[in-house]
């Protein structure tokens, strides 16, 4: 009951936000841990120690045993008469040393923990779960100088030593954020990193409204569901995330309150971190009916969106009012999300647990930082006791390294000095880049006002040693390609996207590379050469995905108007594998040959390019003078009624605040600052038959647009068999009109073809436009390309000839 009680206490200190940080008394003096790489005194754990004590031990024991050679042992600490001192030694957690000074020194703050050192022994504690853990990495960090960069045994630096002794005195900290979290890590070594690096999170917020509102629940409560297009939306199933409930009905947030109740039903003490997630589910699903009409109307944007917080936070506000004052101390978790990432017009109740998302990688660009920060201050005076901001720290779905480290450090510490207390970031590394990132992030969240540039220093020393400059002029050329990238900052600027490696010029790859160069040449121990192999192989991989996408994207962009473009872009098409630019890109040379009689000719050109053995590469190359049937598309003009999708085509869009889209004067269909758009049409095909989809475009497209098109096959109930084609539409501006297609063979069990358009995320003023656009079946040809389907990618010298040749 002492031990709740006193979670409890720091819980309201926090909650007061009573000032936290470091308090620390040093004393003239140190203490001998280590003397000729012999642990002097013994690990002491109570009788009734925790998992988290008795780990905690064990980690100080190992640590200090790969310090000096020789583990400390690890015990119960000895019972003593009242009033005799303890034997001297470390003791961790819930000692009788450790009750004392906790009673004494207690920590301020959930995760706080306090270190003692006096010339007998070590007291490591704090308040649960994660205290006593928390305090031996800390003590070991501060005072032995051990770091755990990246997971598994080359991310962790322990100084040998043979004599180690540490300074007389006594610290207690807690965090600066509350809650610190990365999602994206795998169980085990990942989260074990996380742990020793004082990370831990303490909220449930995310995407949980489909749970909460089971789809079985439609039949008994259909009003409970979104009124959508004229009707109740039935969900298909529990995975359909597809819809929000109707948050405008009063009975659907006291459903919610009693889900809460039942998660926390006991009257008595909650758990310190007692939190329900409310988080909206991920889509912009939401009611049409009056309800939520009179919440949302006369309409408002914020961020180019709609905004509907004022709908979103009526229903966490009726969710707190109906749990009353008993429910008080739980915490409800949600999201500041896409549609509600405003404050509302109306205070917040102090239970809600708002997490604000942004991607603050661009904090660089001081007008997105300061755009972000005073809605963050904004939500501070909104009315919750506890508001987190939600980031985006991607590694993975990259093919290059994303660093921001300035951007990083800057929103980090002014977050915090604007209001946030806590703190989650979708992380899913690449260690080999991500290391320093996550690493210098953790100690932030803890510590805002830690020495970042030292600490970034300690980084590169700790890890390469003698290349430690090489390695950190690597990073800071990507930093500098992350920074200097073309267009205004974006949510997500880059992810998935083919053209992504671009923002790396072909100069700075050669200065990046030759970083590396000069860093393996350096003399280095064996972990260091361990490390440096690591980020080599993972700098050429991404080298050859920047080369590729380069070549991407002149192939893609290339009309093939004269014999120059058609054999460069034939030999650039061998580089092309990230993308299905090349498709495009034959289909275009078709054309062109067509034109001007020169079918020969791009034949012959075509058997001396060797080419990969890709599907829209070898049946675009192979079939260029196939037969082709009728246009099996209804309105391959893309002809539309004002306001309308085009006629036979399905046609959905995502609101925007300048979103334009409709039949163009000009031809084709128009689609102009679209967040989401996306047009497509199903064809009945028969299985093994070869089709060519294909259509004409043109447009203003700033990188970090994503414009696309893609070919699927699905089986007779509606499956999806496979895509076999994908092709995206470069940066830049495209004043004529392109041909981009491919021609790909139907899998077995196919029944249907879907050719799909995707406009999304356009900048503002962006636009493009479609036109011309067929599904042929193709009659295979009689003679082959024999060397088209080689996966070789040698170009023969009489194709480099033909590529100089100046043709009619």
């Amino acid at each position: 009951m002492k031990k709740l009680q006193f979670l409890c206490l720091t819980w309201v200190l926090f909650a007061l936000d009573v000032p936290r940080g470091l308090a620390a008394e040093s004393a003239a003096g140190t203490l001998t841990l280590l003397r000729d790489g012999r642990a002097i005194w013994p690990v002491f754990v109570s009788s009734s120690a925790s998992l988290d004590e008795i780990e905690a031990a064990a980690e100080f024991a190992r640590v200090v045993g790969k310090m000096g050679g020789a583990q400390p042992k690890v015990m119960i600490e000895p019972t003593v008469a009242s009033g005799q001192a303890s034997p001297s030694g470390i003791y961790i957690g819930n000692t009788t040393p450790g009750r004392t000074l906790l009673a004494q020194h207690a920590p301020w703050a959930v995760d706080g923990f306090l270190m003692s050192v006096d010339a007998s022994m070590v007291v490591l504690a704090g308040a649960p779960p994660n205290g006593a853990y928390f305090a031996v990495c800390r003590f070991l960090q501060k005072f032995g100088g051990v770091n755990w960069y990246f997971p598994g045994d080359w991310g962790e630096h322990i100084p040998l030593r043979q004599d180690w002794a540490v300074p007389l005195g006594w610290w207690t900290e807690a965090p600066a954020y509350v809650s610190r979290e990365f999602t994206g890590l795998r169980a085990g070594a990942e989260q074990q990193w996380a742990r020793r690096n004082l990370l831990a999170g303490h909220f449930s917020f995310s995407h949980n409204l489909a749970k909460v509102f089971d789809a079985g629940l439609f039949g008994e409560h259909p009003d409970f569901f979104p009124w959508r297009n004229g009707a109740r939306q039935r969900p298909s199933g529990p995975d359909d995330l597809s819809w929000q409930p109707d948050f405008s009905n009063p009975t659907v947030a006291a459903y919610a309150a009693e889900q809460v109740k039942r998660a926390f039903p006991d009257p008595g003490p909650r758990p310190i971190f007692a939190t329900f997630s409310l988080g909206l589910n991920d889509n912009t699903g939401f009611d049409e009916g009056p309800g939520t009409l009179a919440l949302t109307q006369p309409r408002k944007w914020f961020r180019r969106r709609p905004d509907y917080s004022n709908l979103v936070f009526t229903f966490m506000n009726r969710v707190a009012d109906d749990l009353g004052p008993a429910y008080k101390d739980v915490s409800l978790g949600c999201l500041a999300y896409f549609w509600c990432e405003n404050t509302p017009s109306f205070p917040v109740r102090p239970q809600v647990l708002p997490y604000l998302t942004n991607d603050r990688s661009f904090y660089t660009d001081r007008a997105w930082a300061a755009e972000d920060l005073a809605l963050i201050k904004r939500w501070a005076k909104a009315g919750p006791n506890i508001i987190g901001i939600y980031d985006y720290y991607y590694g993975g779905a990259f093919q290059t390294p994303r660093i921001f480290t300035t951007a990083m450090v800057d929103s980090i510490r002014e977050a915090r000095e604007a209001g946030a207390r806590a703190f989650v970031a979708e992380l899913y590394p690449h260690w080999e880049y991500d290391a320093l990132k996550a690493w210098l992030a953790a100690q932030l969240l803890w510590d805002p006002a830690a020495d970042a540039a030292a600490l970034e220093a300690q980084f590169y020393r700790d890890l390469y040693g003698p290349a430690a400059g090489d390695v950190r002029d690597f990073f800071h050329e990507a930093e500098a390609a992350w920074r200097d990238q073309p267009g205004p900052p974006q949510w997500l600027k880059g992810y998935k996207d083919p053209y992504e490696p671009t923002i790396f010029s072909l100069s700075r790859v050669r200065a990046m590379s030759a970083a590396l160069t000069r860093a393996n040449a350096r003399q280095v121990d064996a972990p260091t050469q361990a490390r440096l192999a690591l980020l080599t192989k993972a700098w050429t991989d991404s080298a050859w995905a920047i080369k590729t996408a380069w070549a991407e994207r002149e192939l893609a962009g290339n009309p093939a108007a004269t014999s120059w473009d058609i054999a460069a872009g034939l030999k650039a098409s061998a580089a092309a594998t990230v993308d299905g630019a090349a498709g495009g890109f034959f289909l275009r040379a078709a054309d062109w040959a067509s034109q001007h009689g020169e079918e020969e000719w791009l034949e012959g050109t075509l058997s001396s390019v060797a080419l990969h053995d890709k599907a829209p590469n070898r049946f675009g190359a192979e079939n260029l003078f196939s037969p082709r049937g009728q246009n099996l598309l209804k309105n391959g003009e893309l002809s539309a009624i004002a306001g309308q999708g085009p006629t036979g085509w399905s046609f959905t869009w995502r609101e925007a605040e300048n979103l334009q889209f409709g039949a163009s004067k000009d031809g084709g269909f128009r689609i102009a600052d679209s967040d989401r758009t996306v047009l497509w049409q199903d064809i009945p095909v028969a299985a093994g038959g070869l089709y060519e989809a294909s259509f004409e475009w043109q447009g203003r497209i700033t990188y970090g647009d994503r414009v696309y098109w893609t070919v699927a096959y699905l089986d007779a109930g509606g499956g999806l068999l496979e895509t076999p084609w994908q092709s995206t539409a470069p940066p830049g501006w495209q004043a004529e009109w392109l041909r981009d297609g491919s021609v790909t063979q139907a899998p077995s069990g196919a029944a249907t073809l879907r050719l799909s358009l995707y406009v999304r995320k356009e900048m503002p003023g962006d636009w493009v436009r479609f036109s011309t656009v067929q599904v042929r079946a193709v009659t295979p040809a009689d003679r082959q390309l024999g060397s088209i389907a080689r996966k070789d990618l040698v170009i023969s010298s009489s194709a480099v000839g033909l590529a100089h040749r100046e043709h009619p």
